[in-house]
């Protein structure tokens, strides 16, 4: 997956914020669901993401073996003292900071380059996380790679539709990376954000937002496994706490430019194409941020 200014947490954190205003969803301070009131105590995020590589910092080489990288944070009303987390039974006790009034832990908290990730037996993932509040526990399911992509045009008129629907995964649900730009004089630029999270296997994006001359970028579709964090969504961490355990899977690159109107000017394309590759994950740790900040 590449870098890019941001990407999946940040969309969810929007989600999980929500535009209801008549109930409240914060799971630190709603109702927790059992009859109480004050919500619960803790709230653990934590992705998995699947790789096909690794890098090994200690011989200095991509290691080839399927491997999982685990991110998380945990917000809480009291920020708790840290212990462990565990991934099918093997404990974690490294890779953690206490930061912004949070913790984090995993790879987000690797501050040395030598994280190493989860391999051997990884197609189903059992979390576990403790501090000081409690322990929080679940399951998840590595999601089916998807295999094709087809976009309903390759040049759009202005004000029409572009679907793009994909074949292959079993996927809960996915994300769409993608955006649309266009000049608006001189070395004036628009854009829009046209990054989506879906349940379903397409997405079509409205012609009414293509009203310039431009080009629309897709750059990308993961899925992920685990429960879609939502506005009064439930998750499927449970125990001392509450949170949502999701798998990614690998992102299927798509990298095409597709031409709006007529256009603005000239981009390579390198067509449909799955990769694998792992990054440095400056993206997600921003996303992730944000989406414990939506919730708090």
């Amino acid at each position: 997956m590449r870098i890019k200014k941001w990407g999946v947490f940040l969309l969810l954190g929007f989600i999980f914020s929500g535009c209801e205003t008549r109930k409240n969803t914060n799971p630190l301070t709603a109702d927790s669901g059992d009859g109480t009131s004050g919500g619960y105590s803790q709230i653990f995020m934590v992705t998995a993401e699947y790789s096909a590589s690794y890098w090994d910092e200690a011989s200095q080489t991509e290691v080839y073996t399927p491997n999982v990288g685990i991110q998380g944070h945990i917000a809480a009303k009291t920020v708790p003292v840290y212990e462990y987390y565990e991934i099918n039974g093997v404990q974690y006790t490294r890779d953690f900071a206490y930061e912004a009034g949070s913790i984090i832990f995993g790879e987000y908290a690797d501050e040395n380059g030598d994280y190493v990730p989860v391999t051997g037996n990884i197609q189903t993932l059992n979390f576990k996380g403790k501090t000081s509040l409690g322990a929080v526990q679940g399951t998840v399911q590595l999601p089916d790679t998807i295999t094709h992509v087809t976009l309903s045009s390759s040049n759009l008129s202005l004000n029409q539709s572009l679907t793009v629907s994909w074949t292959g995964s079993n996927a809960e649900y996915y994300f769409i990376e993608a955006d649309y730009e266009w000049n608006e004089g001189g070395n004036n630029y628009g854009y829009k954000d046209l990054d989506t999270l879906i349940t379903g296997n397409s997405v079509t994006f409205p012609g009414s937002l293509f009203s310039h001359d431009g080009y629309v970028d897709i750059d990308e579709i993961i899925p992920f496994n685990g429960p879609l964090p939502a506005a009064g969504a439930v998750g499927n961490l449970t125990g001392g706490g509450t949170g949502f355990f999701s798998y990614e899977g690998l992102e299927y690159e798509i990298n095409a430019y597709i031409k709006v109107g007529s256009g603005m000017y000239k981009k390579e394309t390198s067509g449909l194409q799955k990769s694998g590759s792992r990054n440095k994950r400056e993206k997600q740790m921003r996303l992730f941020d944000r989406m414990i900040n939506a919730v708090e």
